[in-house]
């Protein structure tokens, strides 16, 4: 039975997505100090930073008061199941959701919404060396609907001093 090629390619091409499609999210909590509002930074790949934890097979992130992370975790490459609690003494006090669009939002609500991921970068010399990196990292908002804008701002303010 001969299959033309572009036959074979077509249905390949379809497997790879059907597969890749499966792949499990990989589930993180973010724990913030108890009515944290503003900017959240995470710096990823440090060694000296804050060590891994795990509750069962879910990351954990706990933000510092100062809202930035540095973390020996890894970037996370695909998709992602995140969870945002504010959180006292191992305990979820209050879950915020992620606000997908600020303009169908509750003004009044407490979300996290900004959010973005930063691959990192390295700079190298004319011999290859590497003369300069900057790393990976996550952020987001987290803050009243109704000061998006302020808090826009301020995260943008920090990113620009990491």
């Amino acid at each position: 039975m001969n299959v033309p090629i572009h036959l074979l390619h077509i249905l390949l091409g379809f497997s790879l997505v059907v597969t890749s499609s499966c792949q499990q999210p990989v589930q993180q909590m973010f724990v913030l100090p108890l009515g944290y509002v503003g900017p959240v930074v995470i710096v990823f790949d440090d060694h000296m930073g804050t060590a891994t934890e795990f509750r069962g097979t879910k990351r954990v992130y706990r933000i510092p008061d100062t809202g930035v992370l540095i973390t020996q975790f890894s970037t996370v490459r695909g998709v992602v199941d995140n969870e945002y609690v504010y959180e006292v003494a191992d305990s979820p006090v209050k879950h915020l959701e992620y606000a997908e669009d600020l303009r169908t939002a509750v003004p009044q609500d407490t979300m996290v919404y900004g959010g973005g991921v930063s691959s990192g970068s390295r700079r190298l010399d004319q011999q290859g060396n590497i003369t300069q990196t900057s790393p990976s990292m996550a952020f987001f908002v987290v803050g009243p609907v109704a000061h998006a804008d302020s808090l826009i701002r301020a995260m943008d303010a920090r990113l620009m001093k990491q």
